[in-house]
């Protein structure tokens, strides 16, 4: 709750300091004293726009601080904000909150002593304040708030997240279908055009590292003959000759075998001789299969030479070499089978998408169905809390027509009335006066306290347009709801003043040229004052004492 506010060199303030308590405080004061002060002053705390105009004359800058008193939920919600925007944790459960508005057009706001922006301000103050102004109950008026105001009453928020969640699965969906469909000639004209790539690659047929074995094949061929004639020649000196080397290195080896214990030297002379007849050998042995695997057929040629055109013309027609086109082959399929796989998911997301709706709408019937047994409570609560603001033969009702589905589901609702017997319901824009709107409201608030966690209620003169016997049942229903919120209210009504807990005075004087404004808290003497000037001007008698004390007496039971 607010639990303390300075305001120094604003407007026509100097300085004033305004302890808070809980329950229900009335600001009262005459036209002009400075009442409407406080709130430009709790709108800016609240991050409202500043004006160089706000500083009182001959001063330099305005400063206004506030201090909430923070119940244990209020303080973990707001610590969390706090931490992930790196800013001061509350203390002893209590926020501050500065302004500063200089005249050379600087503005500053802190929270908790550290410097912020005003969009981080409005973040870290929502939900501690409303503020209720007459002329803002004619959001009353706009039918797109009463589904809002609706959804309140009857605490479904899940339900409704829940459907808002559905109904933007099913619409992403469906852009997905739009934009796979408008795209999807394109896409096939690109698979032809691959799958015409992968096709004229496929018929070469070309395998990793064909091109060189060609090339080595080719060579073989062109020097067969000689090939064959010198392996020949080696394979005859290396063993078929009767003096071929492996014969004479064999009979050197059996020579010198029986010589081998003269001289550790000659055991070595020995074995190099069988390593080289053991090379030798497998020499000749590689010799006749090399011989074998030369080509002989001219056929063969002509194949290979035909084969080695085709390998060239592929690698020159795409520049790059074979193993690049073999790479570039299975990115192409690659290609080809993410597009064809895009055109398969058209389809698919076209079956999603008509689940997501179907499911969408399942869920929005539900949420209607529970809407319109809430519109029937929603109703009968209100008229009933309006039977105690003098609008007893009035009656509310909530109309609901069936629209196509979005986020907040497939229900239109508007708030009708029908002020006096026998007229029918119509919208409130058209027959309800701002007194009836200012009722309107109050009723809401405590028809949906249950459902709104603001700590805090400012009400700005929602009691004009109204008297007497209304205005104390206005007077009753703001003690009503302190019960369970700080309301503080700004009022002309004594009727309204008599049922506050604490009674504020805002006065205006002039000293010396210069106005100022101040702002007390009553005793009950000062107090029973106060609501005789409201009741009957500047000259109290004592019948309007009397009066007044009557009042305030009965505003305390």
């Amino acid at each position: 709750m607010l639990s303390h506010l300075r305001i120094q060199n604003f407007a026509i303030i100097e300085e004033e300091e305004i302890e808070f308590e809980p329950g229900f405080t009335a600001l009262t004061g005459e036209t002009g004293a400075g009442k409407s002060i406080i709130l430009d002053a709790m709108n800016l705390v609240l991050g409202g726009r500043a004006s160089v105009d706000m500083v009182r004359r001959g001063e330099l800058r305005a400063e206004i601080i506030a201090s909430f008193q923070l119940a244990e939920e209020e303080e973990e919600m707001l610590n969390a904000k706090l931490i992930e925007r790196g800013l001061p944790l509350c203390q002893a459960s209590e926020l501050k909150i500065k302004r500063v508005v200089s005249i050379n057009g600087r503005n500053v706001a802190q929270v908790n002593a550290a410097r912020v922006s005003m969009a981080t301000l409005r973040l870290i103050t929502e939900g501690l304040i409303e503020v209720v102004r007459q002329h803002e109950s004619y959001t009353l008026l706009d039918p797109e708030e009463h589904l809002n105001l609706l959804d309140s009453f009857g605490e479904h928020k899940s339900e409704v997240i829940a459907l808002s969640t559905e109904v933007e699965c099913w619409r992403a969906l469906e852009l997905e279908q739009r934009k796979l469909r408008s795209t999807q000639e394109e896409r096939q004209n690109k698979i032809k055009t691959l799958q015409s790539r992968i096709d004229h690659i496929e018929r070469v047929g070309p395998e990793p590292n064909e091109d060189d074995q060609v090339e080595r094949d080719l060579r073989l061929l062109h020097a067969a003959e000689q090939l064959r004639s010198w392996v020949d020649e080696g394979v005859h000196s290396l063993y078929d000759d009767q003096s071929a080397v492996l014969s004479r290195l064999d009979r050197l080896s059996a020579g010198l075998e029986p010589l081998v214990h003269v001289d550790d030297k000659l055991e070595g002379f020995y074995e190099a001789l069988q390593r080289a007849h053991m090379e030798l050998d497998e020499l000749t042995h590689d010799l006749r299969r090399f011989r074998g695997d030369i080509p002989h057929d001219h056929s063969t040629l002509v194949e290979l030479e035909t084969r080695r055109a085709q390998l060239e013309q592929l690698k020159d027609e795409y520049g790059l070499s074979l193993e690049d086109i073999l790479d570039q082959t299975e990115q192409l399929k690659s290609e080809r089978d993410a597009l064809e796989n895009l055109n398969l998911r058209v389809q698919a997301a076209e079956v999603e998408a008509r689940a997501a709706l179907a499911a969408a709408e399942l869920r929005a019937k539900a949420l209607s169905t529970l809407r319109r047994g809430l519109g029937a409570r929603l109703a009968e609560e209100i008229e009933l809390e309006l039977q105690h603001l003098g609008m007893a033969q009035c009656r509310f009702q909530v109309q609901f027509s069936e629209g196509k589905l979005n986020e907040r589901g497939i229900d239109r609702v508007e708030f009708l009335i029908s002020p006096n017997p026998g007229e029918g319901f119509k919208p409130l824009a058209r027959i309800a006066s701002g007194g009836e709107l200012s009722r309107l409201t109050l009723a809401l608030k405590v028809v949906l306290m249950h459902s709104d966690r603001t700590p805090t209620y400012i009400f700005d003169e929602v009691d004009s347009g109204i008297g007497g016997a209304v205005a104390e049942g206005v007077g009753i229903k703001l003690k009503r709801i302190s019960h369970s919120r700080q309301v503080i209210c700004i009022t002309h009504l004594p009727q309204v003043a008599c049922n506050a807990h604490r009674h504020l005075k805002i006065a205006k004087v002039l000293l010396s040229d210069r106005t100022f404004s101040s702002i007390k808290s009553l005793t009950d003497r000062q107090r029973v004052r106060e609501v005789a000037r409201m009741l009957g001007g500047q000259d109290l008698t004592e019948t309007t004492l009397a009066h007044a004390q009557e009042m305030v007496a009965r505003g305390k039971l």
